[in-house]
């Protein structure tokens, strides 16, 4: 950012003086379009071709981006159905976990570097698994946490409230 006359000046002003002949306009985001988040519908099918292995009555809760701390980072997709917590992620030759939540020992908030709280920890008796980079991570730890403890509680959940919160339909 340039500095004039004291102040910061931010992007919008610095767009606005590309000329008068531009076709730019005062404000207009140079970036390219997104295409529209997925549905609901989208991400179920989505899951049900990732993970074959799920029971065909499991159904997607919700679903983050996040990445799976191994020897580097593995940026992917974290799926949290009624019984399971899945991660695909493409980097490299592609990983795949599909983790029942009954197996699950123990679940924490990590923080990253030391002070950014942006990670869960998520242990089994045969391992623990690392994910960071959530957007919302206390979003995100609280609902595989209550998904978590209604499995071993055995209670039915109410995806839709799940679903009609976090998804466009």
């Amino acid at each position: 950012m340039e500095q004039s006359s004291g102040r910061f000046s931010d992007v919008t002003e610095e767009t606005a003086s590309v000329g008068e002949d531009s076709d730019i306009q005062q404000g207009q985001c140079l970036a390219a379009p997104q295409a529209p988040p997925a549905t609901y519908k989208q991400r179920s099918e989505e899951t049900r071709k990732l993970f074959k292995e799920l029971p065909e009555s499991e159904r997607l809760i919700v679903d983050y981006n996040c990445a799976l701390q191994r020897d580097i980072l593995l940026q992917g997709r974290l799926y949290l159905t009624e019984h399971s917590l899945c991660f695909h992620s493409n980097v490299f030759r592609g990983t795949k976990i599909l983790l029942a939540l009954k197996d699950f020992t123990s679940m924490t908030r990590v923080n990253t570097a030391r002070f950014i709280p942006n990670a869960i920890q998520v242990c089994t008796a045969t391992e623990k698994l690392f994910f960071t980079s959530f957007s919302a991570r206390e979003k995100s730890y609280q609902s595989i946490f209550r998904m978590w403890q209604n499995t071993l509680l055995d209670k039915v959940v109410c995806v839709c409230v799940c679903v009609l919160h976090d998804y466009s339909i």
